[in-house]
């Protein structure tokens, strides 16, 4: 569930504004069975930084750190001053997928969200709807998180390239997650939007935190 919400939370996400660092805070909540099941609420802080990302959980003080340059993804418990380091190449090879058709559509449906004008986009996996996606492209897109997204390889390569497509920040998301026969829904919602400088110290790992080793198979 944990690696859910890691992927819905990049999901959420599909551009970085152009030479400005961004700041986020949303709220999502997950669905079990039914859209009037509430399974979770949580809350996320996120900061994006050239190509550097943190999510930060609030309520759980769990924090997951992207960091190309050093070729790692990095998963932090704050309670128990723990962390785990798992290779963005492991990642990628979770995620191969070489069967599956993805595509980005739009629907031309519109309207304000926050203020800024968004409009609907929607992505099918084999020809169903996974994601539904209010997009604003008021904040001009950069490359540096499109970057990111490449590098990381968290989802397989035919959604990823129609990632790269996206313009601008999803502001509403919607996601399905079948495993089994439960079916997940998540929708997330940005509540903040901040384009400010933010310490390259918010994606270090504080030297008092012991690292745990944890292979993956």
């Amino acid at each position: 569930m944990r690696r859910f919400i890691l992927a819905f939370g990049l999901f959420s996400l599909s551009a970085l504004p152009a030479f400005a660092d961004l700041y986020l805070e949303q709220t999502t909540t997950q669905y079990q069975f039914w859209e009037d099941t509430v399974g979770e609420i949580s809350h996320q802080k996120i900061y994006l930084k050239e190509d550097l990302m943190k999510i930060e959980n609030v309520e759980t003080k769990e924090v997951v750190i992207i960091r190309p340059d050093k070729k790692a993804l990095f998963t932090l418990d704050l309670n128990e001053k723990i962390y785990l380091e798992f290779p963005l190449e492991s990642l990628k090879e979770m995620a191969r997928d070489t069967t599956t058709e993805v595509k980005v559509e739009k629907t031309g449906r519109k309207k304000n969200i926050m203020g800024y004008p968004g409009q609907e986009i929607i992505i099918l996996k084999d020809g169903e709807p996974i994601v539904e996606m209010w997009i604003t492209e008021k904040i001009d897109p950069g490359k540096s998180y499109k970057e990111l997204i490449e590098n990381l390889r968290f989802f397989p390569e035919s959604l990823i390239e129609e990632l790269k497509k996206i313009k601008g920040i999803p502001l509403k998301s919607k996601f399905t997650l079948n495993i089994g026969q439960l079916e997940i829904n998540a929708q997330t919602t940005v509540e903040k939007i901040s384009q400010k400088v933010i310490d390259p110290a918010e994606f270090k790992i504080p030297p008092s935190f012991e690292k745990i080793e944890f292979p993956l198979e």
